[in-house]
C-alpha cells in the first residue's frame, strides 16, 4: 500500500482528481503528464488517487517518482 512519508493538507482537489480516474477509467493509450509549479501538490494527488485506487482492488499499481530516483541520489 501506498503510504505518505509527510502528512500534507489536501484541499478542494476533488475536480482533479475526477478527471485522472476518468483519463486513467479510459484505457489511455498515451502519457499523461502532469506538471505544475514547485510544490504544488502534483505528487500528493496523484498518491491520493493511487492509494484510492489500490484500496479498491481493482487495480495494480506501479508508481515510480522520477524526483526520487534521479535527483535526490545526486
Amino acid at each position: 500500500m501506498i503510504q505518505f512519508k509527510i502528512d500534507i493538507t489536501f484541499i478542494n482537489r476533488a475536480r482533479e482528481m475526477a478527471e485522472l480516474r476518468n483519463y486513467l477509467e479510459g484505457m489511455p493509450n498515451s502519457i499523461l503528464f502532469l506538471y505544475g509549479p514547485k510544490s504544488s501538490g502534483k505528487t500528493t494527488l496523484m498518491y491520493r488517487l493511487f492509494e484510492q485506487m489500490e484500496a479498491e482492488k481493482e487495480y495494480e499499481i506501479n508508481f515510480l517518482n522520477l524526483r526520487e530516483i534521479f535527483f535526490d541520489h545526486v
